[in-house]
C-alpha cells in the first residue's frame, strides 16, 4: 500500500517538476522579449539623441 502511495507522490513530483520547468522556460522568453524591447528603446533613444534638430525644424526653428 505504501509503494502504490510513493509511487503516486512521486509522480505527482514529476508533473510538479515538468510544471516548475514550463514555468521557468515562459519566464525565460519573457526575459528575452523584454530584453529585446528594452534594446529597441535603447536604439530609439540613440536616435533622438542623433537628430534633435529634425524636431526643430518641424517646429519652423
Amino acid at each position: 500500500m505504501f509503494s502504490y502511495e510513493n509511487g503516486a507522490l512521486s509522480y505527482e513530483n514529476t508533473l510538479f517538476s515538468y510544471e516548475n520547468d514550463a514555468l521557468s522556460y515562459e519566464n525565460t522568453l519573457f526575459s528575452y522579449e523584454n530584453d529585446a524591447l528594452s534594446y529597441e528603446n535603447t536604439l530609439f533613444s540613440y536616435e533622438n539623441l542623433a537628430m534633435p534638430h529634425a524636431g526643430y525644424r518641424r517646429m519652423g526653428v
